[in-house]
């Protein structure tokens, strides 16, 4: 074997090992939680589906975003911390808020929100996504908002993420798809 064919042997190794690493990272097992400011709602239902659902264990990831981040308020909500400490949920207060992109509504399986207004402002940014759907939509089948517990006390806190936990686990029991959906 020749030098430079050796070295195409080794180059093909290496492409081969880096597009099946490359095809077990994509995000096609993405489900995408967003609200207004990442800092409430999307980020207890992040926490809640990977380390409450345990998302993982059916090959799926959440992460979150927020439709209006404010750059001045990046960290969670207090009661949003203590609501999601109150199930034994890892600490969220290392969780950032970050707006969300087109490139973050096409790279996920799903794309929930938590609100119609949400889905609106989406769609602006991405007017072809066909995976946006309202968190309650996508579980039950019903437009119903998840209400914003921004400025609340901490039971409205409480309320918000067993809303939130109890439309996660619809949507797990459905095989993480929407109801009535043909998405897979």
């Amino acid at each position: 074997m020749t030098k430079a064919s050796r070295l195409l042997t080794l180059l093909a190794i290496s492409l081969s090992y880096f597009s099946s690493s490359f095809a077990a990272t994509t995000d096609t097992n993405k489900i995408l939680f967003v609200c207004g400011g990442n800092t409430g709602r999307s980020p207890m239902a992040e926490y809640l589906a990977n380390d409450y659902f345990h998302f993982a264990k059916n090959g799926y990831i959440a992460d979150s975003r927020g439709a209006n981040v404010n750059p001045k308020e990046l960290t969670p909500e207090s009661y949003a911390i203590v609501a999601m400490k109150e199930l034994g949920i890892k600490d969220i207060s290392n969780h950032r808020a970050t707006p969300v992109t087109k490139t973050d509504i096409d790279s996920a399986k799903l794309v929930l929100v938590m609100t119609e207004a949400h889905k609106e402002k989406l769609l602006k940014i991405d007017p072809t996504a066909k995976n946006i759907y309202l968190l309650s939509e996508c579980a039950t089948g019903k437009k119903e908002d998840v209400a914003d517990a921004y400025g609340h006390d901490l039971k409205f806190y409480e309320n918000t993420r067993n809303t939130i936990a109890r439309y996660i686990e619809l949507i797990q029991k459905n095989k993480m798809q929407c109801v009535g959906s043909k998405i897979k």
